[in-house]
């Protein structure tokens, strides 16, 4: 659904401007630049941490923002998307205005987040019930529902994808070495990146997460 909103973005334009909020290390936001997708016109990556934004890699520009208040003008973005962040913000809707904010007219935006069925099962418990994970303020009840959220808040649905969350298996021995204190909390990325190996097993071993979903939503500012 990316590269659909890219390319929909592109037509008729040499170059466009594009926008990742909440990058965190800026990896999606990298490959897209190296597979020359957007034909290196304005982009950009916003992350509210300082230590992820270190992280980033030197192709592509990172600065300081917030979902709810994002550093661009009115009307000036061709594109933005947004992974796996509105559920890590408090309050949904004033994020979502700030999209359609800085959206050109016909504006695209992409953006997906966590569906949690009634059976979902995982390791995480929070308020009486399982949770991908213990940060999300909430997790969304249905693919429908996410969608009508975005719609009401004046964008038009032009894709959508739904599929199982698969999380990688390394990355839950790890936390378990971290709540067994046997590694601190911030070595989980240094252990990744002095052990490159550990990325092809985390990308290959994967267990499903029962219950969990990955909503994507493509759409266009009205």
């Amino acid at each position: 659904l990316i590269k659909k909103g890219i390319y929909i973005s592109k037509k008729n334009k040499k170059k466009i401007s594009f926008v990742d909020l909440g990058c965190g290390d800026a990896n999606v936001l990298t490959q897209i630049v190296k597979l020359g997708l957007l034909n290196i016109g304005e982009v950009l990556g916003i992350e509210p941490s300082a230590i992820r934004r270190k992280r980033t890699k030197e192709e592509v520009k990172i600065m300081e923002g917030f979902a709810e208040k994002v550093p661009c003008k009115n009307n000036s973005l061709d594109m933005l998307m947004s992974s796996q962040v509105i559920e890590h913000v408090e309050d949904d809707g004033p994020m979502l205005d700030e999209v359609r904010r800085v959206l050109k007219k016909d504006g695209i935006f992409y953006v997906s987040s966590v569906v949690k069925k009634p059976w979902g099962f995982w390791i995480y418990w929070k308020e009486g019930g399982f949770v991908s994970d213990p940060t999300h303020y909430r997790e969304y009840k249905s693919q429908e529902e996410f969608e009508n959220l975005i719609k009401n808040r004046g964008f038009e649905v032009i894709g959508r994808n739904i599929e199982l969350f698969k999380h990688p298996i390394v990355d839950l021995f790890i936390r378990l070495l971290i709540k067994l204190k046997f590694v601190k909390p911030a070595n989980f990325v240094k252990i990744y990146e002095n052990h490159k190996w550990l990325f092809w097993i985390r990308n290959i071993f994967r267990l499903p997460m029962v219950g969990f979903y990955n909503v994507e939503v493509l759409a266009k500012k009205r």
